[in-house]
């Protein structure tokens, strides 16, 4: 969403500098959009072609990582495919899923993070599904870069929103599975079915002192 919106920004402010309606902007933006993805495409296989062997999103290695910031964003986003994007991974996973790609696991762990493509709190690790904000030659330099990768924010926005939300895939809270109970309640419970009530001694038999008919009649008789 933030992305389409910033789209739509960038619409309005050249309609207000050129006088062109919303179709004309709109066209000749997504041109210039469409010259810089086809001018990224080419850095990035020209990157990939220096720094990679193989697939680096699958098993692919690198030859070393490049020093340049928009080489390594390349190399970075590359990176990004060996993750899914609506799971929660610990440090340990998220360093298994990057050595087979480079030795140097914390400096790829680090920068995932301080470029905003990759979130985490507490030792727990997720995809970023929102657009890092950019500013000055970074924001020239990894543009173009980031469009191919971003294209699918939305879903993947939604999706983060849900986990860190505690929710599951439906969009509710994270349910038991139908029929599920505790261990111990069903234990105490079946315990509680078979369980003799407790224990009683028989009571004696009461006996009350003979009423006064009875009294009379055993004089009587006496």
């Amino acid at each position: 969403m933030t992305h389409h919106a910033g789209f739509k920004a960038r619409i309005r402010a050249r309609m207000r500098a050129t006088g062109e309606n919303f179709t004309q902007a709109r066209s000749a933006l997504q041109a210039e959009r469409d010259e810089q993805l086809a001018l990224g495409q080419a850095f990035r296989d020209k990157t990939l072609r220096s720094f990679a062997v193989g697939d680096l999103r699958l098993d692919g290695t690198l030859r070393s990582i490049p020093a340049r910031r928009r080489q390594r964003v390349v190399i970075l986003l590359e990176l990004l495919h060996r993750f899914e994007s609506d799971r929660r991974y610990s440090e340990t996973e998220v360093n298994a899923l990057l050595r087979s790609a480079h030795g140097d696991v914390a400096y790829l762990r680090r920068e995932l993070i301080e470029y905003g493509f990759m979130r985490r709190a507490e030792s727990i690790y997720w995809l970023s599904a929102e657009r890092p904000r950019r500013w000055g030659s970074e924001s020239q330099e990894t543009a173009a870069l980031e469009d191919e990768w971003f294209a699918g924010a939305e879903a993947r926005s939604a999706r983060s929103c849900a986990l860190e939300d505690g929710e599951d895939s439906t969009g509710g809270p994270p349910q038991p599975l139908a029929g599920a109970q505790d261990d111990d309640a069903q234990s105490n419970s079946a315990r509680d079915d078979h369980a003799p009530g407790p224990r009683t001694r028989p009571s004696k038999p009461v006996r009350f002192p003979p009423g006064p008919d009875l009294v009379e009649r055993g004089h009587h008789h006496a």
